[in-house]
């Protein structure tokens, strides 16, 4: 079997080490600080780290410099990707080829802009579930009269020539809702 790449982590070199796939070592070492007025020194043994799953989904890892006390949580993917993916156009995000964000082996990752991450995400059925909960949150607010059901109904009344004035008054609803709503400026989610 092959045995892992491990390289530098840009920012924190001497102190930790991504591998190919994500893992983090922490490289065995002897910490210097000054806690409480006090000069401290904590021997370090090499350790393998545990990663916590961030709101968005993602592998981070606490990475920690305490001689120039700099801490952060970055993502396992964006470190593999900085480490082992080649950046030529300088692409300021990062896709998972097969959505899983928690496959941060470098094959599966790639370099991207913003639209290209949207439309990465579009195209393999990734946002689907975002406006599902939008839409779906629109039709449980206790605010509006309104159903999703009902979005289509009012745009094929226009189409049929009603005015906005009276499908207003057919869903008991102001006016400016019908205008939005048949110009795509609100409920504009759904398919009519």
């Amino acid at each position: 079997m092959k045995e892992l790449v491990w390289k530098d982590v840009a920012g924190f070199e001497g102190f930790y080490k991504v591998s190919e796939n994500g893992d983090i070592l922490s490289l065995a070492r002897v910490d210097t600080y000054i806690n409480q007025g006090v000069l401290v020194k904590r021997n370090r043994g090499e350790k393998k780290l545990t990663y916590k799953v961030n709101r968005g989904g993602y592998a981070a890892y606490h990475l920690r410099d305490a001689s120039r006390d700099i801490e952060s949580w970055p993502t396992a993917h964006r470190l593999v990707a900085i480490a082992f993916v080649p950046n030529v156009d300088n692409k300021p995000y990062i896709n998972h080829k097969d959505g899983d964000k928690l496959n941060n082996h470098y094959s599966n990752l790639e370099w991207c802009t913003a639209q290209e991450n949207t439309q990465h995400a579009y195209d393999n059925g990734l946002a689907k579930s975002v406006i599902y909960k939008f839409t779906k949150r629109l039709e449980d607010s206790p605010q509006t009269k309104l159903k999703n059901v009902d979005i289509p109904v009012i745009k094929q009344l226009r189409l049929d020539g009603w005015t906005y004035d009276a499908i207003a008054k057919k869903f008991d609803v102001g006016l400016s809702s019908i205008h939005r709503i048949c110009t795509n400026q609100s409920w504009k989610t759904l398919e009519s």
